[in-house]
Order: structure tokens, then C-alpha cells, then sequence
């Protein structure tokens, strides 16, 4: 039995290839095999072949009520556009191989925000797992409302106009186009940078020590007034003062705001909140976030939420 067949179209004149696939069996496989095929004037050298089972991967308790109606979806429009790419956001190695799974040689990508249109191609769809910052306007690009994953903080994005409409005239999904200028963005711990933190169960935990636990992500900030929120845990403070954070533009050259000691912001049962309000008079520059923690306080970091309030959003407030 033939699993699967692959050609490979890309390779450079000389260097390494490396290969990596997933698949899932539904019963037991006797007498498996690898074979690997090279055309005339093709010279490899096989280092290493390895076959693991990951675990987990591609079952039900791998994936969220929303990240189940999310995959549903796609194949939906899978089925109604049978030419569609698909990306995805997420770092998660076992729901990127579910994905793999699902979509084959539908599925193109891992990508991350800011989003380039360029490096995507058309009538493609985008499985975010945050809203995505869009680099350029377009009149092409939309978002698939479905609250099932919505509410679970997934997207689903749809890239080209002759899919939308594949999309609209063949399902009754919900296809809205969106703002050029995408104000919010969220980012997930697993996106960030870290000194003295580790990736648990998508949460960024501290280790106890002193530095950094989060920076990043070096992202443009156009002119505007913004709040910045910090969610999270903190389970040990043994100093005064448990870290700062601050907003900084030009890789940490300038300041834009800063708290001192987040301290106040721990609640009573641990929980983290940070809130930091900031209004840029023109655009900045590799702007981040950054988290420092001090010796001894043990914290993670669950969700980085950055929003930009619109013109009309103030004059709504000021009535």
C-alpha cells in the first residue's frame, strides 16, 4: 500500500535535504516501507531516516471545541475551491501536523505577524490563531465570521477575490471584508522572545531569575493612541518590587512608556493584569513589549494585546 507519493521540485545544486512528513493510520500496518526515488543526473547521500509517532497529534484531545470547528471549515472551503493554499499562524508542532494531515499538499506554511501579502499566494486561506497585523492594504483580503472559533480566539482569513466568491455562491459562511488598516493584534507568548522564560502548555513561564521574560515582537506602531495589556500568572514574589515592563520603539532606544513595579497589577489570587495607555503623535519603529522580572518572582505570560482606538471609537467615548 502506497501511503503517499511526493515529488521534490526545489532542491540547491549542492547542500542538505531534509524531508519531513506526517501521516495518520487508521489501523495497524504490517511490512511498512520508505523508498526514496532519484532521477537520472540526481546524486543524493542518505544520512538518517527517522519514523516517530507523535502523540497526541491529529486525535481529538489534541484540539479545542473552536479548533475542531476551525479545521471543519477549511474543508469546506476546501471542497467548493479545490486550488486553495492553506497557512497557518500557529507554532503548535502537534496542531501543525494536524494540519499537515488534514490539507496534505493543500497546506503551504507556517507564516507569523506582520503579515506580507507578497509572500502569499492568491486564493489561499490564513488559520490564525490571533488576529493578524497586515502589512499593506488590499482590497482582496477578508475574515470568515463563525463565533464557534471566533470566541476561541482563532481567524479565519480568506486571500483573494475569486475564492470569496467560490466562497459565498457555494456555502453560507459569513465573509466579511476587512479594515486595510488592521488596528489590533494579539500576541501569543509562543510568537515573543524570552531570556528567562520557557514555553509551557502556551504560556511563557518564568524560571525565577532575573531578565527578561518577554520582548518583542518588532512591530511598526503607526501615529495614534493605543492600550497595551498584559494578561497572565504569578505564583512567588520574594522582592519588593516583582519586575517593569515598558513599551519601546527603535530596538529599546526610546522609551514610550513604562511602569516601574507591576506589583500593584498582581491581584490578590495571583493574576496579572497590566494595562499601559500610549498615544504616538507620527509612526515608530520596531516597537516591543518588554517584561522584566526580578529575582525570586515566578510568573507566566498568557496573552499580549495591543489595540489601536480608531477616530471614531474617541468620539464615542467623549460623547
Amino acid at each position: 500500500m502506497l501511503f503517499r507519493e511526493y515529488g521534490l521540485q526545489k532542491y540547491e545544486s549542492e547542500g542538505t535535504l531534509t524531508i519531513e512528513q506526517h501521516f495518520q493510520l487508521e489501523s495497524d500496518c504490517d511490512d511498512a516501507e520508505f523508498r526514496l526515488y532519484e532521477n537520472q543526473d540526481v546524486k543524493l547521500r542518505i544520512k538518517q531516516i527517522t519514523i516517530r509517532k507523535t502523540k497526541g497529534a491529529g486525535t481529538a484531545d489534541d484540539m479545542t471545541e473552536g479548533e475542531h470547528k476551525l479545521m471543519q471549515i477549511s474543508r469546506q472551503i476546501l471542497e467548493c475551491y479545490p486550488e486553495v493554499r492553506i497557512y497557518s499562524t500557529t507554532r503548535r508542532e502537534n496542531m501543525s501536523i494536524n494540519m499537515q494531515i488534514a490539507f496534505s499538499n493543500h497546506f503551504a506554511e507556517v507564516i507569523h505577524s506582520p503579515l506580507s501579502l507578497e509572500s502569499l499566494e492568491k486564493n489561499s486561506i490564513i488559520i490564525a490563531w490571533a488576529p493578524l497585523q497586515i502589512n499593506q492594504g488590499t482590497s482582496e483580503f477578508y475574515e470568515i465570521k463563525a463565533s464557534e472559533f471566533n470566541a476561541d480566539g482563532k481567524h479565519l482569513y480568506v486571500y483573494g477575490e475569486e475564492l470569496r466568491q467560490s466562497i459565498v455562491e457555494q456555502t453560507a459562511l459569513e465573509v466579511e471584508q476587512i479594515d486595510n488598516q488592521n488596528n489590533v493584534l494579539v500576541y501569543w507568548p509562543e510568537s515573543m522572545n524570552t531570556i528567562v522564560g520557557k514555553l509551557e502548555n502556551d504560556q511563557l513561564r518564568s524560571n525565577g531569575d532575573a531578565g527578561y521574560l518577554v520582548y518583542g515582537p518588532y512591530v511598526d506602531l503607526n501615529a495614534g493612541t493605543y492600550s497595551i495589556q498584559i494578561s497572565g500568572e504569578v505564583s512567588a514574589v520574594t522582592q519588593a518590587s516583582a519586575g517593569w515592563c515598558a513599551i519601546t520603539a527603535g530596538n529599546g532606544t526610546e522609551i514610550l512608556a513604562k511602569i516601574d513595579d507591576f506589583s500593584p497589577c498582581i491581584s490578590t489570587d495571583g493574576r496579572l493584569s497590566v494595562e499601559m495607555n500610549l498615544e504616538l503623535s507620527n509612526t515608530k519603529e520596531n516597537c516591543e513589549v518588554c517584561v522584566y522580572t526580578n529575582e525570586g518572582t515566578v510568573m507566566q505570560i498568557n496573552k499580549i494585546y495591543i489595540g489601536m482606538s480608531t477616530k471614531k471609537e474617541n468620539e464615542e467615548e467623549i460623547k
